[in-house]
C-alpha cells in the first residue's frame, strides 16, 4: 500500500487545505450564512494562500450556480 503513497510538498498541502475550506465557505454562503462566516474561514489560511482561497471560492460559486442555469 506505502508504494501508491505519493509525498505532497507543504504548498500543495496548503493548496488542498485552502480549496476545501473554500468548498465549505461556499456551501455556507448557498446556505445562508453571514459574511463574517466567511471571512473567518478566510483569515484562517496562511497569508500566501488566502488570495488562492478566494479564486477557489469563485470557482464553486460559479460552478455550484451553473449547475441550476
Amino acid at each position: 500500500m506505502m508504494e501508491n503513497f505519493v509525498p505532497l510538498s507543504v504548498t500543495e498541502q496548503q493548496r488542498i487545505a485552502a480549496d476545501m475550506a473554500a468548498f465549505h465557505a461556499m456551501c455556507l454562503k448557498r446556505d445562508g450564512a453571514v459574511a463574517y462566516k466567511i471571512s473567518e474561514l478566510e483569515l484562517a489560511q496562511p497569508p500566501a494562500m488566502r488570495a488562492y482561497f478566494r479564486r477557489r471560492f469563485r470557482y464553486w460559486q460559479g460552478l455550484y450556480s451553473a449547475a441550476f442555469f
